[in-house]
């Protein structure tokens, strides 16, 4: 999991959690929002499952394959010096067990994100968004919301989905 959030990536339950809702607009006022708190759970759902199946379609698995697989050889032999001179290829061993992670993660329910939205996510969503209604800037379909609320979201992982410090 380190390796993933070193390298920019959040591993973030497939659905989102409640606690994910409840952060995903810290000033969103329930009683005072034409949306109630069951509106904006929908909302955010729908929000956040857009952006996740954009940003399925456009990752790029061998990546993340190889930083499992580096994070993996590096666990394997701690002690081992790097050596500057060559090339270390000896994580590419580890490609079939990091793709069997890989798949059992998201078999449980998980996916990993990137800790910030990228243009294809967010344009998801905003198409998500506006596509239920003409006015889609006054119901949250602002880009630079949508990239803010995913990030509160990510803030808000539960604990399974964090590295242990």
């Amino acid at each position: 999991m380190k390796s993933f959030e070193l390298s920019g990536y959040a591993i973030a339950p497939r659905d989102p959690a409640e606690s994910m809702v409840a952060k995903a607009d810290a000033s969103f006022q329930a009683s005072c929002s034409l949306l109630g708190p069951r509106g904006f759970r929908t909302y955010v759902s729908t929000i956040y499952k857009a952006m996740i199946e954009a940003w399925l379609g456009t990752r790029d698995p061998q990546l993340m394959t190889d930083i499992l697989s580096m994070a993996l050889a590096r666990a394997s032999s701690p002690g081992r010096k790097e050596q500057i001179t060559m090339t270390d290829n000896s994580y590419r061993r580890f490609s079939k067990t990091s793709q069997e992670i890989l798949n059992d993660l998201e078999k449980g329910g998980f996916v990993i994100l990137p800790d910030e939205a990228t243009p294809h996510m967010v344009a998801a969503a905003v198409a998500q968004t506006a596509e239920h209604r003409a006015n889609a800037k006054a119901i949250g379909a602002d880009p630079k919301y949508l990239k803010a609320m995913f990030a509160n979201m990510l803030t808000a992982r539960p604990k399974e989905c964090r590295p242990l410090d």
